[in-house]
């Protein structure tokens, strides 16, 4: 559907550029330091447009190439940022398994300690 729009536009586009050459055949004196031209003025219209184009083309064009590199410079960052912060969850998941592994090692002690001394019911419920 959209390509059909585009050639409907592009054939409506096409109609009004044909009708506005017609509408100006008339010549026009064109002064160009010391050379004086006689040109349709259509021609005039076309060729003031074709610059414009180029103009804006060429503006652009710069505009692009400056938002590449923009673009790459902060890939690069982005790049070095992530690299940061998967060390520091690495660092982080080491610290957890080790605080893991000395909490395992205080609990397998505390329960060796209470296995090895008994308390029986009427010590822990003797006044003193």
């Amino acid at each position: 559907m959209k390509e059909q729009w585009k050639v409907i536009t592009m054939i409506i586009g096409s109609i009004f550029i044909v009708i506005f050459a017609l509408q100006n055949t008339i010549n026009t004196t064109i002064d160009f330091f010391l050379v004086r031209f006689e040109v349709p003025l259509i021609l005039v219209i076309l060729f003031t447009l074709l610059i414009g184009v180029i103009v804006g083309l060429l503006t652009s064009m710069a505009a692009i190439q400056s938002n590449r590199k923009n673009n790459k410079v902060l890939e690069k960052e982005n790049e070095k940022i992530k690299t940061e912060h998967y060390d520091l969850m690495n660092e982080k998941d080491k610290v957890i398994q080790e605080l893991q592994s000395q909490l395992e090692q205080k609990n397998n002690t505390v329960e060796t300690t209470i296995i090895s001394e008994p308390t029986t019911v009427e010590e822990e419920s003797t006044p003193q």
